[in-house]
This record gives structure tokens, sequence and C-alpha cells, in this order.
């Protein structure tokens, strides 16, 4: 019972990082409209490095804890996290697309 609570907790905890980080990933890759060519290039690729670092890792290292302690997430909470990791990925690439 003790671990079912801490695994809801991890996956609250996962989905509200992936929340955050998306955000600053989209804030940031719309705020740098205003540079030039060149540095505009830079500084997108730099934010998406940074989501990707800072932003999937530590939720990929979880779920990864947590199958190596024979405790995997469920579906649901699977699709959650990878919805909430996917959805400032697809908002860049209509951007881009659009």
């Amino acid at each position: 019972m003790k671990i079912d609570l801490w695994k809801r907790l991890g996956v609250i905890l996962s989905a509200l990082w992936l929340l955050g980080a998306g955000y600053f990933l989209l804030l940031g890759f719309f705020l740098a409209e205003d540079a030039s060519g060149s540095q505009l290039l830079q500084i997108r690729s730099q934010f998406a490095l940074t989501y990707v670092v800072f932003g999937l890792a530590p939720v990929l290292g979880f779920i990864l804890l947590m199958k190596r302690r024979h405790e995997t997430l469920s579906f649901s909470a699977l699709t959650v996290l990878s919805s909430l990791a996917a959805i400032p990925i697809v908002l860049i690439l209509l951007y881009l697309v659009l």
C-alpha cells in the first residue's frame, strides 16, 4: 500500500515536472523570435537540448528506477507521462510546419 502511494506521488510529480519543463521550452522557443538568423537556430537548439536533459531525462530515470525495482507503472500512467512529454514537441513541429 505504501509503495502505491509513492508510485502515484512520483507520477504526479513527474507530470508536473514535464508540464513545467515543456512550458519553459515553449516560452524560450517562441521568445527567441527576436534573435537574428544564426542566433535563432542556436538558441532554439539549446532550449531543445535543455528540455531533453532537464525535462525528459529525470522522468525517464524515474520510470526506469521503478522498472528496476520490479514495480512497473501502469499503462495509463505511462500514457499520461508520454503524452505530456510529447505535447511541447508536437507544438513546436506544428509551428515550424505551419
